[in-house]
């Protein structure tokens, strides 16, 4: 009888050590699978801060002298959808895209205040290189909340 009740424990033991084993191995994958997406994502967003300034540049040149327009949308919409998908726990991280994104609003109607006053015949680029470097500040305000956000996600 001994015998029998050290082989049912023993058997319980490891049916019940093979589904912990494999609830922890699921668990783990799953984390490092999160990460993963994380990480490219968190690189995706970094990419899309450089790319809105080369975008807005675009603009720039289209809208002042009719270079070619910027194609597609701005990238600050994928940034915001990335942040709010990703890392929507993250409000310092989605504050910093809403100033990017008021500088790059504020950027642009510097340009189209130029606009007006080179078809008013008395063009003046000044507003646009005023209006730059605050757009430069957030981007970088940006970049370093995203170099935090990365440091956190590798500890």
């Amino acid at each position: 009888m001994e015998q029998l009740f050290a082989v049912v424990v023993g058997g319980v033991l490891a049916i019940a050590g093979g589904f912990a084993s494999g609830w922890y191995q699921h668990r783990l994958a799953a984390t490092q699978e999160r990460r993963r997406v994380r990480a490219a994502k968190l690189e995706e967003l970094v990419a899309s801060v450089f790319e809105l300034g080369h975008w807005i540049e675009q603009l720039r040149g289209h809208e002042l002298f009719d270079r070619p327009a910027p194609v597609g949308p701005s990238p600050i919409s994928k940034m915001v959808a990335i942040a709010a998908t990703y890392f929507s726990e993250n409000e310092k991280l989605e504050d910093k895209i809403r100033q990017l994104e008021l500088q790059a609003d504020d950027y642009y109607a510097a340009v189209l205040h130029a606009v007006r006053t080179k078809n008013a015949g008395n063009f003046s680029i000044e507003a646009v290189t005023s209006a730059y470097p605050s757009f430069l500040a957030a981007q970088k305000d940006l970049v370093e909340e995203l170099r935090v956000v990365a440091l956190q996600e590798n500890e």
